[in-house]
């Protein structure tokens, strides 16, 4: 499978604190990779940094074999853990910006991904719950044909059956050319959509490996002690 994401030596502080320190990873094609940590262990900043949304400190970041920047951004489609719409505009009204802004968005995947979730692309979306709000996110975001989704959490604040939904679809994201790198809070019910699990403590990598060959929920308490 092809590399689409390399960390190299990787390094960042936030403040005076460092966020991740050293961090090397290369993320393959047809992988569903679940990142996961205590809290404040660096997922957040991985991430943002695999975006572009953040630089590293020191250290290399390349997708797909170029260096992390314009380039990529087309390369990448990214779910940040904080709404990225804005109150008062409809779903309908969001999916036809994003067809605008995103030439491999497909309308179609995301109107029928939001019918699966009983949601009224009519309605604006302030007037949803948190939960409802990432799912509608979740849809817009899955819904391009990309090489690399970073996903911070989506299925946060999200009822059983949401969450359900959520991990099929991830499950159904990574393709010979595409992969995920999705943040984690409840392993066990990730555990299905995933092939490795890479556990960061204290910023740093401390385990990277298959999912499928473990019990994902008690290797991560192990790992992290807790």
């Amino acid at each position: 499978m092809a590399e689409i994401l390399r960390l190299s030596e990787v390094s960042r502080k936030l403040g005076r604190m460092p966020a991740l320190t050293d961090v090397s990873v290369s993320v393959y094609g047809g992988r569903v990779v679940g990142l996961c940590g205590l809290h404040g262990c660096g997922k957040s900043t991985l991430l943002r940094i695999a975006a572009g949304l953040m630089r590293a400190d020191s250290g290399e970041v390349e997708i797909c074999g170029l260096p992390v920047g314009k380039k990529t951004r087309a390369l990448t489609a990214c779910l940040p853990d904080r709404d990225m719409l804005p109150d008062d505009v409809k779903i309908g009204e969001a999916v036809r910006l994003f067809s605008g802004w995103f030439k491999d968005f497909s309308s179609a995947a995301a109107l029928a991904m939001l019918d699966d979730l009983s949601i009224d692309i009519n309605k604006r979306f302030g007037t949803f719950s948190q939960g409802a709000r990432r799912g509608i996110q979740f849809a817009l975001t899955a819904s391009r044909q990309t090489a690399l989704y970073l996903l911070d959490e989506p299925a946060a604040g999200t009822d059983e059956r949401t969450r359900a939904y959520i991990y099929q679809k991830i499950g159904e994201l990574a393709r010979e050319e595409s992969a995920v790198l999705v943040a984690v809070n409840n392993i066990d019910e990730a555990a299905q959509a995933l092939d490795d699990l890479l556990i960061l403590q204290n910023g740093t990598v401390r385990h990277y490996g298959s999912a499928r060959e473990c019990d994902p929920a008690a290797l991560f308490k192990e790992v992290c002690q807790c």
